[in-house]
């Protein structure tokens, strides 16, 4: 929503990164069901894609994305010509992530970039969360 403020419309196409998703599951051996405990996104797969296809074939040929390398809200950004700075532990991606938890939530004008500690499950054991 915010960047449709700020940016006019301009007909500007977006081509995501390829990206890798995971899901952790937990088993229920009684009910012998698999149940989703976390999932984690955006994870970029090659930063450097170039929309080059080893395919000889015109309909296996993509354009290349539109993204700057970066995944999910950020590769949206960036498409719109808003780039964003993406270093791990940098300042500057502290910043982001504390403005966004503070302008998210229902109606909000960011999408939300890192969990609230309350949120995280009592079984995820590492600490970490977004630039650290």
């Amino acid at each position: 929503m915010a960047a449709a403020w700020m940016t006019p419309p301009d007909g500007r196409e977006y081509r995501g990164s390829t990206e890798a998703w995971s899901l952790l599951f937990t088993e229920d051996r009684e009910s012998r069901e698999l149940r989703v405990r976390g999932i984690s996104a955006g994870y970029v797969v090659d930063w450097f894609e170039d929309g080059i296809s080893a395919s000889d074939t015109e309909a296996d040929k993509a354009l290349p994305p539109t993204t700057g390398g970066r995944g999910l809200s950020f590769g949206f950004l960036n498409t719109l010509g808003m780039p964003l700075p993406t270093t791990p532990r940098g300042l500057s991606l502290r910043l982001i992530q504390w403005i966004s938890g503070k302008l998210d939530g229902p109606g909000g004008y960011f999408p939300k970039a890192v969990s609230n500690p309350d949120t995280i499950p009592k079984w995820w054991k590492n600490k970490r969360r977004g630039a650290d």
